[in-house]
């Protein structure tokens, strides 16, 4: 049977177990540490509902809990040692039968079906049995959902880190891009769309090598390509067209990124304008040149 809900699921195995075992009481519980919470309930007794809280030590599912195994009691009123326990002083449950929930290795808590009525026979193996099952189908279900809300958790806390990362990197004042193993680009910062006047779509993939200068342009991807083959650092100087045409020279620098397990993931790198050293660099040159000149 395919179930949508937690209660729908809950719901059919209270009443079909009651309905097997012929007992009117039936619980599912969850326990955590010493704390024993009822997740639903099916019972003629007015006094047991669902969220209700108790100490673990006070419910016949202790037992449970502390063997690892499923309990049977048919009459518990002719066990001298359960007369004083908080439950059949309460409520009188002289018929009990009860299997651990298991979760991921753990028990997440009980599958319970009780009645004040005393039971002439024990509970046969096919009748645990098919309670057993049923706290497993219980326990799956439990654990699909249990993995569904920490992949949840994990996609949500990845969209947070992705959204923080994009805050922190559009606010940068260089130029950041980042890639994947194939080569392609895969993000520019705002400061790199800003520079080069480009939309994003534009420059992803290998679209931002067009704004390389015609005379770089072999150089720079040689570069590129043999740091990417040997996944290492690289720097490189280039020019990259600004948004007013003009050319301006950028220092590139791209560093690998690699996973906890050592496998490649692509690069990040930044590119920060160098034009004005540049043109010192060619007046020195160009003021070296005189001199010598004159000096011949």
């Amino acid at each position: 049977t395919h179930y949508e809900t937690f209660d729908q699921l809950f719901d059919d195995c209270l009443e079909t177990g009651g309905q097997i075992l012929g007992l009117e009481t039936g619980i599912i519980s969850q326990i955590n540490g010493q704390t024993y919470t009822i997740r639903s309930v099916q019972s003629n007794l007015t006094s047991l509902a669902a969220d209700q809280v108790f100490t673990l030590a006070n419910t016949y599912c202790a037992a449970v809990v502390r063997e690892h195994k499923t309990i049977t009691y048919k009459h518990v009123g002719n066990i001298d040692a359960m007369k004083g326990h908080p439950v059949y002083r309460m409520l009188h449950l002289e018929t009990y039968l009860g299997t651990p929930i298991w979760v991921n290795e753990e028990i997440y808590g009980t599958l319970n079906f009780s009645s004040t009525q005393i039971r002439n026979q024990g509970f046969s193996l096919h009748e645990q049995e098919i309670i057993e099952l049923m706290a497993q189908s219980i326990g799956r279900f439990l654990s699909a959902d249990l993995a569904q809300q920490q992949q949840q958790t994990i996609e949500a806390a990845l969209r947070e880190s992705e959204a923080r990362f994009r805050t922190v990197a559009n606010s940068a004042p260089v130029l950041l891009w980042m890639t994947e193993t194939n080569h392609m680009y895969t993000f520019f910062n705002q400061t790199w769309l800003t520079f080069t006047g480009r939309q994003l779509d534009q420059e992803l993939d290998h679209g931002w090598i067009e704004g390389i200068h015609p005379d770089d342009h072999d150089r720079c991807l040689k570069t590129y390509t043999t740091a990417f083959e040997e996944h290492r650092t690289f720097e490189l100087e280039y020019r990259l067209r600004r948004a007013d045409g003009q050319y301006r020279w950028v220092l590139s620098r791209g560093v690998p990124r690699f996973r906890s397990n050592g496998s490649f993931v692509g690069y990040i790198g930044t590119c920060i304008d160098i034009s004005d050293r540049h043109e010192v660099e060619k007046l020195k040159d160009e003021f070296i040149s005189v001199v010598n000149h004159e000096l011949r």
